[in-house]
């Protein structure tokens, strides 16, 4: 064992020993889980019963895996011989256990899954939803709370939205005024985006009001104090002042001072307009018309947009050349003035946009914040929270104050009370808001002994280089800060505390991490990522922060960037209109990467770790973005019959097979739109193809659907009833059943498939999925349904199978927590977008909206740019992730149209790794003549469990593998007693015509009833003996009153009367008794001459005695047969089955068969003879 791992495992076993607090930085494959899952397991051996243990994750993916595997060790654990579970103990838990104390550790398993509350392995939302299900009086919701998902959530806002621009439309609304505005800068979807916006950061508008969402007053909502200091911050609190005293808007206000000619040097403008116009070049004439019109126009946004004009630049930014040099010599005093002037319109227009952005901004807000205010009193009122609200609310609940500080303290107790450890993954990805519920538990933990005299922990694990959801509010100063804060708060408490840092890699060979340094211990990548260290590797001397367990040999390699072909070659026709060109850059890189992944699997290419074979499975190929390469990428591997598991995100609208599905419903609704009527005809529901619907199409004289209905060609008449039987469907039945009924058909899910492939079942399961949750909360209508699908922008996450061998494609968000063997990133040429997401800006004091780029003060500029510079950052922490996913091999490539600027502010990933290569990796010529850089390293071979790889020994196989196996014996099928006989039921036998016999008139019309007669008598004489005799009449009367429809009063007092008799009956006293039985369950085998039949039946009546046994039946023929004799054969089989089965259990009792006709009430025994013959009959 090396130094470093002996180093490693003290350090794990620090970190796991449930007496010590620690915060864990842990490096990409260090094995952070790992430490967590040996935390957990001593915590336990401790004493620590489960529910006292509260880990918290970033996933419900990780926290399912932590859950798994920590109880895949437990349930080892509690079937292990002692000394295998001696030493997986120590190992484990670093403690050795005695002989007699193995115990304690086999139960852990049963105790993690029975105790009461369980292991709570979580996310921070399904914690919290668990506290507001326990505390929703002190939290301020409903009890009944339920938790809304995106799209109901949307649905909401839009509805809202329509009722909040209606009546800012309306002769007296509200919003008029604010409407106005914001329609100047935003249309309709401009406004959906601001809109989501303000409800993803409505708890920092919380914050800004100083206002309780849990708890709203809708008619005092404060509006105007939504974006806080904005004003302050722009330098207009004096502008703001006085247009207030003046009773205008501040935009107003400042326009007049802005136009007003007497701020302006009138006479320098009019003569030098004179001079330029004299002078007669264009530029110059240009700039006379400027100030001619500054002077003269009376308009005032034309005037003060002509005064800009003759200082600033389109895009608002100084002229530089505009008055020539010669007309600067001749007039230089007058050229002075103006250039002063100059100076004075940029500052003019750095108030404007201030202005401007302050117009908009209080607007926009005050919609927005009417909006969300409304949506949260919906919330409120249906009991809905979302996945915001969980952790909002729960954060308040915790952190209350003031009046509300009574019941903080009450829920902080009970909490307390309940939990002694608490575990915290991936903490790097944990954001402010999550941090607020997570810090009045720890403070308890800090807070003295309290009510228990117990060891209590904290243990925090993550990496802030891995810190890649800041888009979801990861934010990595908060990580910082918290793990100051919380070593404080310990060593306050006189609490052991350390800080524990794990940088051995257990998952990626050397050739991977020494690649990772070299790329991030230089300068333009270490922002972000190694920030601690920017002036070590500003010097040179940089140190290694990765170090490799594993000694295997591995490979890194940088391809050429792909700049597509130079020649153009023309598109066919028959092309998709979205698919890349082939000699596009992206489209070719897909191309070159498929070839060289399927030349590796034809070749028997081996992973020099193991020397197995490489495996679908072993690639993993992560992108930044989902984008046309992907899709490009996916079919190039299709086209070599490649596995892959394609991407592991999805938009189910955009998914082709839903298309077609959506455009089969849009035909039924409306089959004379001939576009949706040929995507259907061509789609796999049909199956046509570009010549057949040609044929179809070509000359005629009317409609596509028409047409296709007039053709006489068999070909066609049957598309033709297939489509009209498809339309009629869609009436009748509702949408979800239209549609299993057309996938359930014959064939179709096949055709699919062909056509499609298997992927294309996801989507469609999913397409399912989503017109049930449709039928949950909408009218079942297709045309409703197709609007609502279509209008659907949101992605699933697809769990992509770890254990399938395919290739699978990612985004790096994607694939955190994820590895593989070789890993693959192509999409290495883009840098973030620098006007991504910023229109809307919050800050702890103010909130703003950035209507456009030409309305951006120096304020919105700087906190751009610091925003844009964290994306960066955030972007080479992408990069760290993205290589740490390799185990052996690591392949670097890259598309663009052309190379990149070496101007550029900052690198892209290509850039990052090339410099890191350039003088380590050497530079190899490959077969197609493209120069690398690759770096290989030799090493060990470690074991492979690739059953490739093992070797064959003979061995004498036994005698029955060379035998053929023999037949499988059939299960046989229970037979109901009823039926043993039933083919003889219509016989004339002595006389008796069962069928014939059973009405008492053609005339009386009971034909079809007398089942359901039979039925009714057999229930109440089931249940009648159960009751008090004086409970008979009221109950019968009950039961009779359902079947009023079916039978008339006559006819339901007959069944009554009948009942009656019998039960009555002092003859019958000892059968209806409470020693009797009622539908007795009976099955077995019958046997007669070698032969057998397995039967299940039910007996009406049984009567086991001290020796004797009596079966009854209920028969409701009328009228009955007079003899025992003329009873139905049908009848007669099924009372020889039941005593033949009887007499099995009680082989020394005498048992009796009788029938109770109930249309006479008469009880009809059975001779053993008689019903010894037909036992016989049976068997025949």
């Amino acid at each position: 064992m090396s130094e470093k791992l002996v180093l490693t495992t003290q350090l794990q076993n620090a970190a796991a020993a449930p007496e010590l607090s620690a915060w864990v930085s842990a490096n990409a494959g260090s094995g952070k889980t790992y430490v967590l899952i040996k935390r957990v397991i001593r915590i336990l051996l401790s004493g620590t019963m489960p529910h006292k243990i509260l880990c918290l994750t970033f996933t419900k993916t990780a926290a399912a895996e932590m859950q798994n595997r920590l109880f895949k060790i437990l349930s080892e654990w509690a079937v292990m011989d002692d000394e295998n579970l001696v030493a997986e103990i120590e190992k484990m838990a670093a403690v050795r256990l005695e002989l007699d104390e193995l115990g304690k550790a086999r139960r852990l398993f049963a105790e993690a899954l029975e105790t009461p509350g369980g292991l709570k392995i979580q996310t921070i939302h399904a914690f919290c939803e668990r506290i507001l299900h326990t505390f929703p009086i002190e939290a301020g919701i409903s009890p009944q709370f339920e938790v809304i998902d995106d799209r109901s959530a949307s649905e909401m806002l839009a509805i809202i939205k329509r009722d909040i621009l209606s009546e800012a439309q309306s002769v007296d609304g509200k919003f008029g005024d604010a409407m106005m505005v914001v329609s100047q800068y935003a249309n309709e979807q401009k406004f959906d985006e601001l809109l989501s916006g303000l409800i993803k950061n409505r708890n920092k508008i919380a914050k800004l009001i100083g206002y309780d969402f849990t708890d709203i007053d809708l008619n005092a909502a404060p509006l105007g104090k939504v974006i806080g200091k904005l004003g302050a911050e722009l330098g207009l609190s004096d502008l703001l002042n006085q247009a207030d005293d003046l009773g205008i808007d501040i935009e107003a206000f400042h326009q007049n001072i802005l136009a007003d000619r007497k701020q302006w040097p009138v006479a320098d403008l009019r003569k030098m307009a004179e001079v330029l116009r004299e002078d007669g070049k264009k530029t110059n004439v240009k700039f006379a018309t400027f100030m001619n019109d500054a002077l003269s126009l009376e308009n005032i946004n034309a005037r003060i947009a002509a005064y800009f004009n003759i200082f600033l630049t389109a895009d608002r930014t100084p002229v530089k050349t505009w008055i020539s040099k010669n007309i600067q010599a001749e007039y230089i005093d007058i050229y002075e003035r103006l250039e002063a002037e100059k100076a004075v319109a940029v500052q003019k227009f750095e108030t404007l946009s201030a202005v401007k952005l302050y117009q908009a901004s209080t607007a926009l807000f005050e919609i927005g914040n009417a909006i969300l205010w409304k949506f949260v009193q919906q919330k409120q009122a249906k009991s809905l929270v979302d996945y915001d609200d969980l952790i909002n609310i729960t954060a308040n609940l915790l952190n209350g104050s003031g009046s509300k500080a009574g019941q903080t303290a009450w829920v902080l107790y009970k909490l307390d009370n309940g939990l002694d450890h608490i575990l915290i993954d991936e903490a790097q990805d944990t954001s402010p808001e999550q941090w607020a519920v997570i810090e009045p538990l720890v403070r308890e933990v800090t807070a003295g002994e309290g009510a228990r005299d117990v060891a209590r922990s904290l243990f925090v694990v993550g990496d802030e280089k891995q810190s890649i959801y800041k888009f979801q509010g990861a934010n990595r100063a908060e990580f910082k800060r918290k793990q100051v804060g919380f070593k404080a708060a310990f060593e306050a408490a006189k609490m052991p505390w350390d800080d524990i840092g794990l940088d051995l890699s257990f998952r990626s060979a050397p050739a991977i991490l020494q690649a990772v340094d070299r790329v991030f211990n230089f300068e333009a990548a270490a922002s972000g990522v190694y920030d601690d260290a920017v002036e070590q590797i500003k010097a040179g001397n940089a140190a290694a922060r990765h170090f490799a367990n594993r000694t295997v040999g591995g490979i890194v390699e940088l391809w050429p960037i792909e700049q597509g072909a130079e020649v153009d070659i023309p598109n066919a026709w028959r092309a998709p209109v979205d698919e890349p060109s082939p000699i596009s850059p992206s489209r070719m890189l897909a191309d070159k990467i498929a070839d060289k992944i399927a030349t590796w699997l034809a070749d028997g290419r081996t992973l020099k770790s193991n020397n197995r074979l490489v495996k679908p499975g072993d690639i993993l190929i992560l992108v930044r973005r989902r984008n046309d390469f992907v899709n490009a990428l996916i079919r190039a591997l299709k086209k070599h019959e490649i596995p892959v598991a394609g991407i592991d995100r999805m938009r189910v609208r955009g998914e082709l097979i839903v298309e077609d599905m959506i455009a089969l419903g849009r035909f039924c609704l409306l089959p004379e739109d001939e576009l949706t009527l040929s995507i259907v005809l061509k789609s796999p529901l049909i199956g046509l193809n570009d010549d057949e619907l040609f044929e179809l199409t070509y000359g005629r004289k009317m409609n596509l659907w028409q047409a296709l209905k007039a053709h006489q060609l068999p070909k066609w008449q049957a598309i033709y009833k297939q489509l009209n039987a498809w339309r009629q469907l869609s009436r009748r039945v509702r949408p979800f059943d239209f549609y299993m009924q057309i996938l359930s058909a014959d064939g179709m899910r096949a055709r699919l498939i062909a056509r499609l492939g298997v992927d294309a079942l996801d989507p469609l399961d999913e397409f399912l999925n989503l017109i049930e949750t449709f039928e949950l909360n909408h009218i079942a209508d297709l045309n409703q349904l197709i609007k609502w699908i279509e209008s659907d922008e949101e992605e699933l996450k697809r769990e992509i199978d770890q254990e399938k061998d395919e290739i699978r494609i990612m985004t790096v968000h994607g694939a955190k927590g994820l590895e593989s063997n070789i890993v693959i990133l192509p999409d290495t040429c883009g840098l973030p977008q620098k006007s991504r997401g910023e229109d809307l800006g919050f800050k702890p004091d103010f909130a703003y909206w950035r209507p456009n780029s030409k309305i951006e003060p120096q304020l919105v500029k700087d906190i751009k740019q610091a925003n844009y510079l964290a994306e960066v950052e955030e972007y080479h922490r992408l990069l760290y992730v993205a290589m740490t996913r390799a185990g052996d091999e690591l392949y670097i490539a890259g598309y663009a149209k052309k190379p990149a600027n070496e101007k550029a502010e900052f690198y892209n990933w290509y850039q990052l790794v090339e410099q890191a290569l350039l003088g380590w990796a050497d530079e190899v010529e490959t077969g197609d003549g493209a120069r690398i850089l690759r770096y290989e390293d030799e090493g060990d071979v470690e074991p492979s469990d690739d059953e490739s790889l093992w070797e064959e020994e003979e061995a004498d196989l036994p005698a029955w593998a060379s035998e053929n196996a023999p037949a499988v014996k059939a299960m046989a099928r229970a037979l109901a007693p009823s039926t043993l006989l039933e083919t003889a039921l219509d016989a004339v036998d002595g006389g008796f015509n069962a069928d014939a016999e059973m009405r008492l008139s053609p005339l009386d019309g009971l034909d079809d009833r007398r089942f359901l007669r039979g039925n009714i008598i057999h229930k109440l004489l089931e249940n009648l003996p159960k009751l008090e005799i004086n409970q008979h009449d009221a109950v019968m009367k009950r039961y009779l009153g359902r079947y009023r429809v079916q039978f008339d009063a006559d006819g339901l007092l007959e069944i009554a009367e009948e009942v009656k008799a019998i039960m009555q009956n002092v003859d019958f006293a000892e059968i209806f008794g409470k020693e009797s039985q009622s539908e007795v369950a009976i099955v077995g085998n019958i046997v007669h001459g070698g032969r057998e039949k397995l039967i299940s039946g039910q007996i009406d009546r049984l009567l086991v005695g001290d020796d004797e046994i009596l079966i009854l039946d209920y028969k409701s023929n009328r009228p009955p047969p007079d003899r025992a004799e003329n009873v139905s054969l049908q009848y007669l089989g099924q009372m020889a089955a039941y005593r033949a089965l009887l007499a099995q259990s009680y082989p020394e009792y005498e048992i009796k068969c009788a029938i109770l006709w109930t249309f006479t009430g008469q009880l009809m025994p059975l001779a053993d003879g008689q019903l010894d013959e037909v036992f016989a009959k049976i068997f025949e």
